[in-house]
């Protein structure tokens, strides 16, 4: 039982900090729903059909980057530090790429919603969220790259303490840019997105500041074979999957927004608000699977195997 116990306490210290980073992923969108919940109904409204058309591409991105729990896991489990390096720089590349394609869905963002009967009303504040928010997407995607390989390796306080500075950033930019001062006008709906994509670039960027001890000599040299298609291939192999499910599920969940556009404004906004108050509980147990993928991606990797059965 000493041995369970030991594994419980690891996954659990690994689980917190996960936990809390999800959790602060999860407060901004809090954060943009109570700013725009005071300016109007129709601009809540607006941004949770915007923030629903976006996610599901967004999901679908991020889950093919998920792949990266357990590749660099593995290698760091194994100690091939090559391992890590490849996974990482193939992440990097994965991020940019994956961009471009899904981000020029969102460019018809209007006549999506148009064509799924939304109010052209709402879909005029709707569409321009949209499609400053998707000028975010490789942040994103860089973002969860950076973060899960950091994870993988068991450096999380960094991507807490950059979670958290994300969302006091956030709130400042949603008071300032939704309701104007300093000589910005009040720009509403487009002063969230606004908001939204400096923060996006944001977290990244602190990440890679704060953690380039760990990730710039991953990252440089370029390791060989990094730009092969087949290791690529592979890494798309195991993230496609994943990136299916994810937007599936994310997709299942964001449909009903489309649904509520048909009642009104109102109901669109109490959706929102419901569909933050479960995301936000969804963030716990979300953090404990991450914890026990990363630790049964080290044992795999280092060939434990009753390790691996007790993770």
């Amino acid at each position: 039982m000493s041995t369970l116990r030991t594994e419980l306490a690891a996954q659990a210290r690994l689980a917190a900090p996960v936990v809390l980073v999800n959790l602060g992923m999860m407060g901004m969108a809090a954060v943009d729903a109570a700013f725009m919940g005071h300016h109007s109904t129709l601009g809540l409204a607006a941004v949770s059909m915007g923030h629903s058309l976006l996610w599901v591409p967004a999901s679908f991105g991020i889950g093919i980057l998920l792949a990266l729990d357990t590749l660099v896991s593995q290698a760091f489990g194994a100690r091939d530090e090559r391992g890590v390096a490849r996974a990482l720089q193939r992440g990097v590349l994965l991020s940019f790429v994956l961009a471009v394609p899904l981000g020029l869905v969102l460019l018809g963002a209007e006549e999506i919603l148009l064509g799924l009967g939304q109010r052209p009303d709402m879909v005029a504040v709707a569409a321009p969220y949209t499609l400053i928010t998707a000028l975010g997407l490789p942040a994103v995607f860089l973002w969860v790259t950076l973060r899960q390989t950091l994870q993988a390796l068991g450096n999380l306080r960094v991507i807490v303490f950059v979670a958290l500075g994300a969302n006091l950033l956030n709130a400042g930019l949603d008071a300032w840019l939704i309701f104007g001062g300093l000589g910005v006008p009040p720009l509403g709906a487009r002063g969230c997105a606004w908001a939204t994509v400096a923060c996006n670039y944001l977290m990244p960027a602190l990440l890679l500041t704060l953690s380039w001890s760990r990730l710039g000599p991953r990252l440089w040299p370029l390791a060989e074979r990094v730009f092969k298609p087949a290791p690529l291939l592979r890494l798309l192999g195991l993230g496609l999957p994943i990136g299916f499910s994810v937007a599936l599920e994310a997709g299942a969940f964001n449909a009903v927004t489309f649904i509520m556009g048909h009642l009104g404004d109102t109901e669109v906004a109490a959706n929102r608000a419901v569909l933050i108050l479960a995301s936000t509980s969804f963030m716990v147990p979300l953090g404990l699977s991450t914890a026990a993928a990363v630790r049964v991606g080290r044992f795999v990797g280092a060939r434990d195997h009753a390790a691996l059965r007790r993770a």
